[in-house]
């Protein structure tokens, strides 16, 4: 999905273009699954115990387990069945999820998209009763043309929809609308793309700093003045550690790329609603840890 999306904004340079377009082409040999074995989207609505939009909090991850991820979720945008909280701790279940055995589909979490549309199962294993991922799909959060930042998938053809548009056509599905049978072919057409984009778990390669730098950049300057914090937050999700000076935060893109963005104090220091008062800064560095 990186490669992809870096691609499509990179290529102002030859030189760049060039590089992104063999790296966006290795990912795809390497990755692409047989899509003519993944199930389409009515069949994974019907398949999938829950359904919805989650934001990802923290996964630990273990290489030899047979579900490398466990993650925890926060509260999410549910489409479709119910997840309790534990009464003790009051969090939802832990999900696992990027099993050793490949799904087809992309079934785990990093903390390149704020947001996930997820189809989760119910199963038994070693003795546990535990809810596991069939799917999982990264949201890309850019500013629009507007300056709104909007959330939506988009895979290797540039199949693109909104996160409003595939909320509104799984609902219809849920609901057996007559449309059904055409909102499935299209949403079906954009997840196999989608999952034609991503690699498989064991073959996910680093972005170059170059690619990422230039994504970064793009983004940076799309960012419009008075943007809210909650929402500079979905577009870079994973915010950098170290000490952080009042006025401004540091995020962290990946490949030692880092966006410093500076914010206003409206409802207070770090408060969701601080906007953005000034340009976003992207340069080279390694993160911070506290």
């Amino acid at each position: 999905m990186y490669y992809g999306n870096a691609a499509h904004s990179a290529i102002a340079g030859e030189e760049s273009g060039m590089v992104i377009a063999i790296l966006f082409m290795d990912c795809l040999l390497q990755s692409a699954p047989r899509l003519e074995l993944l199930p389409d989207a009515l069949t994974l609505l019907r398949q999938a115990a829950v359904v919805g939009f989650v934001p990802v909090g923290v996964s630990s991850y273990d290489p030899s387990s047979t579900w490398r991820q466990h993650v925890f979720i926060d509260p999410f945008d549910l489409l479709k069945g119910t997840l309790e909280r534990d009464p003790i701790t009051n969090r939802f279940p832990v999900i696992w999820a990027d099993p050793a055995i490949g799904v087809g589909y992309p079934a785990w979490f990093d903390r390149q998209s704020a947001e996930y549309l997820v189809f989760l199962q119910h199963n038994t294993i070693e003795g546990q009763t535990v809810w596991t991922t069939m799917a999982s799909f990264g949201l890309i959060y850019e500013p629009d043309q507007a300056g709104r930042v909007v959330g939506f998938l988009e895979g290797s053809r540039s199949v693109r929809l909104t996160r409003d548009e595939i909320r509104a056509r799984l609902l219809s599905m849920i609901k057996g609308a007559p449309e059904t049978r055409k909102t499935d072919q299209s949403l079906t057409s954009l997840l196999h793309d989608v999952a034609d984009t991503q690699s498989a778990s064991e073959a996910r390669k680093p972005i170059p700093h170059r690619i990422r730098l230039l994504e970064a950049q793009r983004l940076a300057a799309a960012v419009r003045m008075n943007t809210a914090r909650k929402d500079i937050e979905k577009i870079f999700p994973q915010m950098d550690g170290g000490l952080e000076r009042l006025g401004s935060t540091r995020y962290y893109v990946g490949s030692e790329v880092m966006v410093e963005v500076p914010f206003d104090q409206t409802g207070g220091a770090w408060n969701q609603e601080n906007r953005v008062n000034g340009p976003l800064k992207v340069y080279r560095s390694r993160m911070h840890f506290d």
